[in-house]
């Protein structure tokens, strides 16, 4: 029994597309620098996938999930005034 191949249709591919980022649009979507992304990849803090010729893309539940372990980062200024001080 041979196993049988259908052909992939354009809207599988644009599906599969949508759903694997370049880092570059991962550094835009955090904020964050490029290769902050690539060294993150790189240490196997965020699991990419390599495809060939060079190109490594990251699947968004990957993102997604690392999305939601993030921890805010709160950031203060200051300002000299006193803690709750409206002036």
């Amino acid at each position: 029994m041979s196993a049988t191949i259908e052909p992939v249709n354009a809207s599988l591919i644009e599906a599969v597309r949508r759903r694997l980022l370049k880092p570059e649009e991962i550094a835009s979507r955090w904020g964050v620098s490029r290769s902050l992304v690539y060294q993150m990849i790189y240490r196997g803090d965020l699991p990419a996938v390599n495809l060939p010729g060079r190109v490594v893309r990251v699947d968004l539940d990957v993102i997604q999930g690392f999305e939601r372990q993030a921890k805010p980062v709160h950031c203060q200024v200051d300002d000299g005034r006193e803690p709750g001080s409206p002036w």
